[in-house]
């Protein structure tokens, strides 16, 4: 029989960890273990790890000083005993019947498993499967590729997360095989990096059109707070991407890829940090950095190559802001967005 192992980071997710363990263990399926690494939480959730594995032989806790969430994957990794892993966020939950609907589908050629999921965004619940049609499909080559290109674009592929590691199981002889580590140095986007590198070495992989994974956005999402360090952060993923496009990926389409999520990237750092409502800088003082950043490589380059009908409706204006230089209109859309959107 096929065992699973999960592996869950944690990190101050008390409100939210017992439904997360719950929902494993109240798996369908009988072979299964569960690593919770409390990455050195300061609320309760140590405390609910280790009352969960007194009472449940199968949960092990490993407790750390906190280091980052690479740093506690890797530590589940280390330890995994599993046939397959899944990874779980402390605030997540799963489907009663994850590891059953992965391992009647599986065979000795699959390395990474993708499956769909339900986005709760606060009380509104999204299914990103295709509804009323259950459909398995294998992926090669060339579906992998396009899953790559998908992480670049930060876009879902058919109706799976491309960029994430949640909603996927990764074969372990696999993971061991090609040494897929989260980098751990990485503040940003591990994800992506671990998974791309994945889905460049798997074999093949298998879609499950089903959602079995519940991925929760808080209002306290990071990806709405300020943060004066972004570019800092943004520079050291883009050149980890940089190395993995000249390396597996050397060609015209794949760093026009990169350019476009160079140019994303900006936006972003734009949103999260020289107009947000929480930067005190002046105005001028704000407009000065973006001015300065815009000039610098990967951005300067980004903003020459990559045209504005590459992006969503909704993000046209941004991007034409950003890429013409307007941070007056990129300043105002930011403020209206947090006033008006999420009434920060």
């Amino acid at each position: 029989m096929t065992k699973f192992t999960f592996i869950v980071a944690i990190y101050n997710v008390g409100p939210y960890l017992t439904q997360c363990i719950e929902s494993i263990i109240g798996q369908t399926y009988d072979y299964f273990d569960i690593l919770l690494i409390d990455d050195g939480s300061t609320d309760d959730s140590g405390t609910i790890c280790d009352n969960y594995a007194l009472k449940n032989k199968n949960i092990n806790v490993l407790h750390q000083k906190n280091q980052g969430v690479s740093v506690a994957r890797n530590q589940g990794l280390k330890y995994a005993l599993g046939d397959w892993i899944i990874f779980v966020d402390g605030d997540d939950w799963v489907e009663k019947d994850l590891c059953s609907s992965i391992a009647k589908n599986l065979n000795e050629t699959m390395d990474v498993c993708f499956y769909s999921y339900y986005e709760n965004r606060f009380d509104i619940v999204k299914n990103h499967a295709k509804v009323d049609q259950f459909i398995v499909e294998e992926y090669g080559r060339h579906e992998l590729d396009e899953i790559e290109k998908a992480v670049f674009t930060m876009n879902n592929y058919q109706w799976t997360n491309a960029a994430s590691i949640w909603a996927k199981a990764f074969r372990r002889d696999f993971l061991i095989k090609y040494n897929l580590k989260f980098k751990e140095r990485q503040i940003n986007s591990q994800d992506t990096i671990f998974a791309l590198y994945a889905y460049e070495f798997a074999r093949k992989g298998i879609f499950i059109n089903k959602p079995l994974y519940h991925y929760r956005i808080l209002k306290t999402s990071v990806s709405r707070k300020y943060n004066g360090n972004i570019i800092t952060i943004y520079n050291d993923f883009l050149k980890s991407i940089e190395e993995f496009v000249s390396v597996y990926k050397n060609n015209e389409e794949f760093w026009n890829l990169y350019y476009f999520r160079t140019l994303r990237n900006l936006m972003v750092a734009v949103t999260l940090n020289y107009s947000h409502p929480n930067n005190t800088k002046s105005y001028i003082q704000r407009r000065k950095e973006f001015n300065q950043i815009i000039r610098t490589s990967p951005y300067s380059i980004a903003l020459r190559k990559v045209k504005i009908k590459a992006f969503t409706v909704p993000e046209k204006v941004l991007a034409f802001a950003v890429k013409y230089r307007c941070f007056f209109i990129a300043d105002m859309l930011n403020h209206l967005r947090c006033k008006f959107v999420y009434k920060e």
